[in-house]
């Protein structure tokens, strides 16, 4: 499977405030929520979201991880044995060769998005974050980011002048494999 995500806006490098990862991953969760809406996934959902089939049985692969108040429903998850290759193109302020010191160093950076795509430890969300109605479930791409396989990262001039510093356009080309020919047929990509 293969999809694109895409951020634009700042990127905080220092500190990787829980308020300002939670935005980030707020606008990642919309997306996905669409792809979740889409074949293959449209047609798995409630096998994958739900806590019980519908006779009131257990489920045994509901992708659903708790914490705080949220539900969040990561796509690569290894209860599937799915994995995820991540490609960024990280467009940011100022001419070719300020990349790295415009708007903080870019390892931080990466830190702070892959912090967004996964599903965060307690102690990783705002104190005051709350769901709203259509944050239940909240879409994230990683259970962990253990389950990311290849990461490749490209950087290039943002030609916009009515932005500096931390503004950044991300988009994240994501490939998603199994490591089990049942997990592709489960999700109905064929195997």
């Amino acid at each position: 499977m293969r999809f694109t995500l895409y951020y634009a806006g700042n990127v905080k490098a220092e500190g990787r405030d829980k308020g300002h990862v939670h935005e980030i991953r707020h606008c990642f969760h919309k997306q996905l929520a669409v792809l979740w809406s889409r074949e293959p996934l449209s047609g798995v959902r409630t096998n994958f979201l739900n806590e019980r089939d519908d006779q009131g049985n257990e489920n045994s692969i509901c992708l659903i991880k708790k914490v705080g108040a949220f539900q969040f429903a990561p796509l690569v998850s290894s209860r599937l044995d799915f994995f995820a290759e991540l490609a960024f193109t990280i467009l940011r302020p100022g001419p070719p060769g300020s990349l790295f010191s415009e708007g903080g160093d870019i390892d931080n950076s990466l830190k702070t998005l892959f912090d967004a795509l996964k599903v965060p430890d307690g102690n990783q969300l705002p104190s005051h974050a709350q769901p709203t109605d259509d944050e239940t479930p909240f879409f994230c791409l990683l259970e962990d980011d253990k389950l990311i396989k290849d990461v490749s990262v490209k950087t290039d001039s943002l030609l916009d002048g009515s932005v500096s510093g931390s503004h950044a356009v991300v988009l994240i080309h994501v490939v998603i494999w199994a490591t089990d020919v049942k997990s592709y047929s489960a999700i109905g990509l064929g195997g």
